[in-house]
């Protein structure tokens, strides 16, 4: 489905398990060993909507926000393979599952037809993820100034166990590292046991 023959590296997580720290890190690592890797940042960082949501609180989750996320996803995800061999994703489109089924699981009418025919689409567009790797770990809230990780602290177990429900229900097979291993350990794991990243290191 990608645009070009790229492997795309999901990793998913609840907030604050370190996902960022160790895409940079395996990325950072590629790119040591001659691979043409990207990094592809938290969507969700830059949309005005989650701005709104989290840190405003002007207005709640919605369809046109979880739209807007959805679509926002793919399309970055689709311009890093044009330029990349190897993109690294902090999170994925199971993530806008997630909170999808989370927060508006009631949706009904034309909000719950589009909420299904993104479910249908994830599962089957969640096929191009070459890995989709999952860590389990947590953080204090207090030990984090980022105005998005405290607000949705309390929200951690259930956005967890949504984005794992979401990835079960679409037939994703999870990598699932370890709990507390340092950011080295976890490059380390993958590169034993993701085939599809170990490939690459000649």
């Amino acid at each position: 489905m990608s645009n070009r023959k790229s492997i795309l590296i999901g990793i998913e997580g609840s907030h604050g398990a370190g996902k960022t720290t160790t895409a940079l890190a395996l990325t950072a690592y590629l790119k040591s060993h001659h691979v043409h890797a990207g990094y592809l940042p938290e969507v969700a960082r830059n949309s005005p909507y989650i701005d709104d949501i989290i840190v405003r609180k002007t207005r709640q989750y919605d369809i046109a926000s979880e739209l807007h996320l959805f679509a926002s996803q793919i399309d970055e995800e689709q311009k890093y393979c044009r330029n990349y061999d190897v993109v690294v994703c902090d999170r994925t489109v199971m993530t806008v599952i997630g909170y999808s089924n989370t927060y508006l699981s009631e949706a009904t009418g034309w909000n719950g037809e589009i909420l299904d025919k993104m479910r249908d689409f994830s599962a089957v567009y969640a096929q191009n993820y070459g890995a989709l790797l999952y860590l389990g770990d947590r953080y204090e809230a207090q030990m984090t100034l980022d105005a998005l990780r405290p607000n949705v602290g309390s929200d951690r177990v259930i956005i967890d166990t949504a984005i794992r429900k979401a990835c079960t229900d679409a037939c994703l097979p999870l990598a699932e590292l370890p709990l507390g291993l340092s950011t080295d350990q976890r490059v380390t794991w993958i590169l034993s046991n993701v085939s599809c990243v170990r490939q690459l290191i000649k």
